[in-house]
């Protein structure tokens, strides 16, 4: 009798479909198998990325939306995919906070040389 895997690999991810105000992006994607991964495939505008570490992606988000993509497939072939959209809204970035205090300026004494 032989055995056939019909077992998708399972993964997790922190990846979602957003919109963020940072063209620098992070995620997590890690994969596992009954039997064995023969291949990962993690695509961002239609562009292979690797990880920077084991499951931990860092990527440059173009400005719009940014479709994020993985396939993991199986040494059986077995495969399990899905998308996502990461919009980055460059417009709508928050600026920093700038406080400016004048009360020291205006309570001491100044000394202008020339």
């Amino acid at each position: 009798m032989t055995w056939i895997d019909k077992v998708a690999p399972e993964y997790s991810t922190t990846l979602e479909t957003k919109t963020v105000h940072s063209s620098k992006y992070g995620f997590i994607l890690t994969y596992s198998d009954n039997v064995k991964i023969s291949e990962s495939l993690v695509m961002v505008n239609g562009n292979t990325v690797e990880a920077s570490a084991p499951g931990q992606y860092e990527i440059m988000l173009e400005e719009g939306k940014n479709d994020i993509s993985f396939v993991i497939t199986d040494t059986a072939g077995n495969k399990v995919s899905n998308a996502y959209i990461v919009t980055f809204d460059m417009q709508t970035t928050p600026s920093p906070a700038i406080k400016v205090s004048t009360k020291e300026l205006t309570n001491k004494k100044c000394n202008v040389h020339s």
